[in-house]
């Protein structure tokens, strides 16, 4: 059997949308997510079909997890780097704090803009869940 690529199976769920059959699409992109953990177009086309669903808590729940993937991934990455540069990544944090450019704990005060877009989508789908 020939495994697709997820660019494939995201095309093929937007061929099941189209189609009548956001069920079946939305299995299509969990079991994508499942496997790439980082798939955004998945994520993003969840939080869409979960919002047309009316299904504000599975949205939410989408939601945190594509933003835990993201950033655990951006702490795995940073680890892994911190422990081959050692040196260099003390400099580095030395610098990044007088640049302002973490908080007090070290985490980045500035995010990836896909990070963003999921917490203020987040904060919407919050204050429509506060507003039922």
């Amino acid at each position: 059997m020939v495994r697709e690529s997820h660019k494939s199976l995201i095309e093929k769920g937007l061929q099941l949308e189209k189609e009548g059959e956001p069920e079946k699409a939305i299995q299509l992109y969990l079991d994508v997510v499942k496997k790439d953990h980082l798939n955004a177009a998945a994520y993003n086309r969840l939080m869409v079909l979960y919002r047309k669903q009316k299904a504000p808590r599975k949205e939410i729940a989408i939601i945190n997890e594509a933003i835990k993937a993201y950033e655990d991934n951006v702490k795995a990455e940073q680890s892994t780097w911190s422990k081959k540069n050692r040196k260099a990544a003390s400099i580095s944090r030395e610098l990044v704090k007088a640049l302002g450019l973490v908080d007090k704990k070290g985490a980045p005060v500035n995010q990836p803009a896909q990070i963003v877009t999921w917490k203020k989508r987040k904060e919407n789908v919050s204050k429509k869940l506060a507003h039922q």
